[in-house]
């Protein structure tokens, strides 16, 4: 005799985990609460995602017209940049937030990415280049750091841009 599915979803809630149990009570107060459900939710929080990475560029965008030398600080935002939005990308497909480590962040985006590869290795390269700018004090004075920001400002625009036409692909309906 086989189980009709609603027997087998009743069984599987006599073993669920009390820490699930509240975390489920968690999300049924939020989808009261908003008068959303869990999916529209989790659409909206890559969205703001996304406008966070946008909110980056537009900083590394100002400091990188600035006349003073913010070539530091500039390269740090477009790295932020291109971290937010690749994490929106990976929220969606983990359908969570499995993967915000900077270092283990490009394990979670979806092979079906376009170019996965290449903005993978965008992204860590964009990493490498923001520890230098963020953390190295030398070099004090030359273009290093201004050639830096120069070739990373096209890539951060492109990243976000790619993530926003990701999500807008996979019918986020917020994009």
């Amino acid at each position: 005799m086989t189980l009709s599915s609603d027997d087998v979803r009743w069984r599987g809630l006599t073993k669920v985990e009390g820490r699930r149990v509240r975390a489920f009570q968690e999300w049924i107060d939020l989808e009261s609460r908003w008068g959303r459900n869990l999916g529209d939710l989790l659409h909206q929080i890559a969205v703001d995602r996304i406008l966070l990475a946008e909110e980056f560029l537009a900083m590394g965008d100002a400091m990188y017209r600035s006349r003073k030398d913010l070539s530091r600080s500039s390269i740090s935002r477009y790295y932020y940049a291109i971290y937010h939005g690749l994490r929106a990308v990976a929220f969606h497909a983990a359908e969570g937030d499995d993967n915000q480590d900077h270092s283990k962040l490009g394990k979670g985006i979806p092979a079906d990415f376009p170019d996965r590869a290449l903005v993978v290795n965008r992204l860590n390269d964009a990493r490498i280049w923001r520890n230098e700018a963020d953390y190295d004090p030398y070099p004090q004075f030359g273009n290093y750091f201004t050639s830096t920001e120069k070739a990373l400002r096209p890539v951060a625009h492109d990243t976000v841009a790619q993530a926003r036409d990701y999500l807008r692909g996979k019918g986020n309906p917020y994009v």
